[in-house]
């Protein structure tokens, strides 16, 4: 665990919640499903990161064209957010070794399925309401998110 603050960051969200750019909601994702009973929000120091996390993901994989429509991008939104230097955040560090010196699997930060992903944050939820949230590297970019 380590107490730090958010660095300037990027999230990406339909623009449709604009007015609420640090809002969460229900949603499938890494360390999330709709039923987990909790939200998440993602958030990288690095620009590009966000934008292949959220809009570009695994779309390019053996594909003959790499297109990204232009509705998929004029319909999201970014925010640059920190939490300023006085508010230190208890981030879970899964980064490099995190996950084998937790005891965790591997496969929570570096799989294509998110499974052990959502596993994992289930019982971070359930069991370690001190952590505010999990520092890992993208498995896209390999940047920090």
């Amino acid at each position: 665990m380590r107490k730090i603050a958010l660095p300037s960051s990027y999230r990406i969200f339909p623009t449709r919640h604009a007015s609420t750019p640090l809002g969460t909601g229900p949603g499938d994702s890494r360390f999330c499903d709709r039923t987990s009973g909790f939200t998440v929000l993602y958030a990288t120091p690095d620009f590009a990161t966000a934008f292949i996390e959220v809009v570009v993901r695994d779309r390019f994989t053996r594909a003959k064209t790499r297109e990204i429509l232009l509705k998929e991008v004029t319909t999201r939104s970014y925010s640059r957010i920190s939490s300023g230097s006085r508010k230190m955040l208890s981030l879970l560090d899964l980064r490099r070794y995190g996950c084998s010196r937790l005891g965790a699997p591997t496969d929570a930060v570096n799989a294509r399925n998110n499974a052990a992903g959502r596993a994992l944050c289930r019982d971070i939820h359930t069991h370690h309401g001190a952590v505010d949230g999990i520092l890992f590297a993208s498995r896209l970019t390999g940047e920090d998110v």
